[in-house]
């Protein structure tokens, strides 16, 4: 049932976040001294973010394990499962019932509370963005709204744990893929110019 619904899970939504995370983590091309080489991390991990990373490795080799047993061996498949998690972790925040208890349960978050869960993703994105000088890792998420309103607490949720932005487009206008690929041209410094 887990793997079932990933692949039923908005496919633009997970193609941003792992077309967003290819391009934002970028590698200095010149070699860090000896005295900054991360040997440990700034701060130690609380047990929420100790339980996110847990269950975001679980959930990482079962979605590939799922990608590639649908890609032939001559291509090549580059997953992040960050940036998937954190996906379906704002789409989470939309959800009550057994929906959130299936992205709950395929995320690896058991019983844990939306509000620990959200409260991991921040804390754990704000090290990220911290913990190697060396390294340029940037955050881009956005909730776009066509025609449909979005609750304002669920924006607020998303904002506050994901930095999401709320964007409005009418997905039917023969713009709105030049629009959305603006955004994430922007937000990638032109690393990714179309999704």
């Amino acid at each position: 049932m887990q793997s079932s619904l990933v692949r039923r899970v908005c496919p633009s939504l997970l193609a941003a976040g792992i077309a967003l995370a290819a391009a934002a983590c970028a590698q200095d091309p010149v070699a860090p001294r000896a005295d900054e080489v991360l040997t440990a991390l700034p701060r130690s991990l609380t047990t929420e973010e100790r339980a996110i990373i847990a269950g975001t490795n679980r959930f990482a080799f079962g979605l590939l394990r799922d990608v590639t047993a649908q890609v032939t061996a001559d291509r090549n498949v580059f997953v992040s499962p960050l940036s998937v998690s954190v996906a379906l972790g704002m789409a989470m925040n939309g959800t009550a019932g057994e929906t959130q208890a299936q992205l709950r349960a395929t995320l690896g978050f058991g019983a844990r509370s939306l509000e620990d869960a959200n409260a991991a993703y921040r804390s754990l994105i704000d090290l990220l963005r911290t913990v190697d000088r060396g390294v340029d890792f940037r955050v881009a998420n956005s909730v776009w709204q066509s025609g449909y309103p979005i609750r304002p607490e669920f924006l607020a949720r998303v904002g506050q744990s994901f930095d999401a932005e709320a964007r409005t487009l009418d997905f039917r206008s023969a713009g709105a893929p030049d629009a959305i690929n603006a955004w994430v041209k922007d937000k990638t410094n032109g690393k990714i110019r179309t999704i």
